[in-house]
């Protein structure tokens, strides 16, 4: 039995397909891994959903859930770092919910939002929904010009004075 959070995930959202993923020493999956639309070049991506419970006194209605989607490239090496920063920083001041990351200790470059879900089950179908078009929103209008910076086709100055959006920023 995964965690109901999970549960209702994959009973509600006929339009995804899944993988539960079993996480915790009990052998209880607390993570769903949901393929998503194709990016712009029609590469898969998925969105690995994982609720994280147990907040005991300071959120004890609600659980936390991640959606964490990877992206198709690494952030680049060391010598371009500072200016790829600039980039994700600028996207991230701009966006309402969620943000562009790196894994430091080796490059992995990711989108991470995080929600509050009460244990009430009547909200779970739409906040799911929600968080996952918006993490896929998030990918399609930022993704590109993040990816093209991280595999040096521009820079970061070139990519925030692209996007109205960002283009204070730079």
């Amino acid at each position: 039995m995964a965690h109901s959070i999970i549960d209702h995930a994959a009973a509600e959202l006929p339009r995804y397909s899944y993988e539960v993923q079993p996480l915790n020493a009990e052998g209880q999956p607390t993570q769903l891994l949901v393929r998503v639309s194709p990016d712009r070049l029609g590469r898969e991506r998925w969105v690995l959903i994982t609720v994280f419970e147990g907040l005991g006194d300071n959120l004890p209605d609600a659980d936390l859930v991640q959606f964490f989607c990877r992206f198709p490239v690494d952030a680049p090496d060391a010598s371009r770092r500072g200016d790829f920063t600039r980039l994700l920083l600028a996207v991230n001041n701009v966006s309402s919910v969620g943000q562009f990351c790196i894994r430091e200790s080796d490059g992995l470059l990711y989108f991470r939002a995080i929600g509050i879900f009460p244990r009430a089950q009547e909200t779970w179908t739409t906040l799911l929904s929600q968080h996952l078009v918006f993490a896929v929103f998030q990918m399609d209008e930022f993704g590109p010009s993040i990816e093209a910076v991280a595999t040096g086709q521009m820079d970061a100055r070139g990519a925030i004075a692209a996007d109205p959006r960002l283009g204070t920023l730079a």
